[in-house]
C-alpha cells in the first residue's frame, strides 16, 4: 500500500512538472524571453517612478502574428515576473493564453490595430489623474517642448471608441477616472516611461501655474 501511494505521489509530481514545462515552452514561443524582460523593465521603471498604482498598471507589447503581450489581471508592477503575461489576438476580443489579461486589454487591442504602436502603457501618475478628472489638458505655454516630445496629448471620458480615435492622432491620452495611456513606436525601452513622466510633470506645472 505504501509503495502504491509513493508511486501515485511521484506520478502526480511528474504530471505537474510536465505541465509546467509545457507552459514554459508555450510562453517562450508566444512571448520571447527578451520581450518579457523588456516589459518587466518598463513596469519596474513605472513602479519606481511612482507612475503606477498597485495592480492597476498595464503594460503591453506588439508581437508577430497579429498578437500582443500584456500583463495579467491585477498583477502589481513592483512584483511582476516572466510568468505574469497573457497573449491576446489583435482581431479577436479574447485572450489566446489561459491567464486573464489586464482589465483594459481591449484598449490596447484597438490601439495596436489602428496605430504603429510597439508598446502601450496605462498608468496612474498623480497630476495626470487630477487633470484627467477635470477633463483638462496641460497648457503648452508651460512646457513648449512637451507636445513634440510626447507626440500630442488628448483627454477622454473613457469611451472606448473615443480613446482609440484619439490615440490615432496623439501618443498620450488622459482618461477620466482611469489614468494616463501612452503608446510608443520606438524600440527604446525607456521611451514610453519617459513619455508618461513628461506628461505628468507637464500636468503638475500646469496645475500650479493656473
Amino acid at each position: 500500500m505504501l509503495n502504491y501511494l509513493i508511486k501515485i505521489s511521484k506520478q502526480s509530481v511528474d504530471l505537474v512538472n510536465s505541465q509546467q514545462k509545457v507552459e514554459a515552452a508555450t510562453r517562450e514561443i508566444l512571448i520571447p524571453r527578451s520581450m518579457r524582460k523588456i516589459l518587466i523593465e518598463i513596469a519596474r521603471q513605472s513602479s519606481i517612478g511612482g507612475l503606477s498604482a498597485g495592480g492597476l498598471g498595464e503594460i503591453s507589447a506588439r508581437l508577430p502574428g497579429n498578437r500582443f503581450a500584456i500583463n495579467a489581471l491585477d498583477i502589481a508592477f513592483n512584483g511582476i515576473t516572466e510568468k505574469n503575461f497573457s497573449v491576446v489576438a489583435l482581431h479577436e476580443d479574447k485572450p489566446i493564453t489561459d491567464l486573464a489579461p489586464a482589465r483594459h486589454f481591449n484598449w490596447h487591442r484597438l490601439i495596436y490595430s489602428a496605430t504603429p504602436a510597439k508598446f502601450i502603457l496605462l498608468c496612474q501618475p498623480v497630476y495626470a489623474m487630477v487633470m484627467a478628472e477635470s477633463m483638462r489638458l496641460p497648457e503648452a505655454k508651460f512646457m513648449l517642448d512637451a507636445p513634440g516630445a510626447v507626440g500630442g496629448v488628448a483627454v477622454s471620458d473613457g469611451n472606448e471608441s473615443e480613446i482609440c480615435a484619439l490615440a490615432v492622432e496623439h501618443h498620450a491620452v488622459l482618461i477620466q477616472g482611469y489614468g494616463l495611456l501612452v503608446w510608443s513606436e520606438d524600440d527604446n525601452v525607456n521611451q514610453i516611461s519617459a513619455q508618461a513622466e513628461i506628461v505628468n510633470r507637464w500636468c503638475q506645472i500646469s496645475l500650479k501655474g493656473t
